[in-house]
């Protein structure tokens, strides 16, 4: 059975107050136990993060839900994965660090961060073994990560390009904002493009 740290599913927790929702009810109505949320060593099955993050977008009514449960991603989120990535000497070691590990905050990960060119690739998946995961989910990954690395650094980075598999929603303002560079909806992969 697949399984994601608590620490990412506080992150949605977060994001699901900071709407208004009311976040224990909805965890226990799909069977989730809202006192492990603090337990950084308890792990959720993927089935049960799957059925959080459809059930949190109905609830809150926003598409955009995943670029909001980014801005929750801090160090602590990725446990030690994390804390290795705000360790770590340059933004390409901490990339580096959460490709190799992230299989470590959830199974079903597949991260990858590869040199492309004079530049470097990061692209992210989920392979869930069951449901697929909605686009929320793909969202989160990358303008966490951005976000993270930003945190990390005490200052903004523009990517070259953000590319998602999943089609553009009604609206990208809340994209542009985070990722400020070109974005492609309806690509071959999820990724950022960084400069070396």
């Amino acid at each position: 059975m697949q399984t994601g740290l608590s620490a990412w599913v506080f992150a949605i927790v977060a994001a699901l107050k900071s709407s208004g929702a009311d976040s224990e009810n909805i965890l226990r109505a799909i069977g989730m136990d809202p006192s492990k949320i603090g337990d950084l060593q308890h792990r959720y099955s993927q089935e049960q993060v799957t059925s959080l993050w459809i059930a949190s977008v109905n609830a809150t009514g926003d598409e955009n839900f995943g670029l909001k449960v980014a801005q929750h991603i801090r160090p602590s989120t990725f446990h030690v994965v994390g804390y290795a990535m705000a360790c770590s000497g340059t933004l390409k070691r901490a990339a580096e660090r959460f490709a190799h590990s992230a299989r470590l905050i959830s199974d079903s990960a597949v991260v990858d961060f590869t040199p492309a060119g004079d530049n470097y690739l990061l692209s992210v998946d989920l392979n869930t073994g069951g449901r697929q995961p909605i686009y929320q989910t793909i969202d989160t990954m990358l303008a966490g990560f951005l976000l993270l690395c930003e945190w990390i650094l005490s200052e903004d980075i523009r990517p070259i390009e953000v590319t998602f598999r999943h089609a553009a929603p009604a609206s990208i303002d809340a994209y542009d904002a985070i990722f400020q560079c070109p974005i492609r909806f309806g690509a071959s992969s999820n990724s950022i493009l960084f400069r070396a």
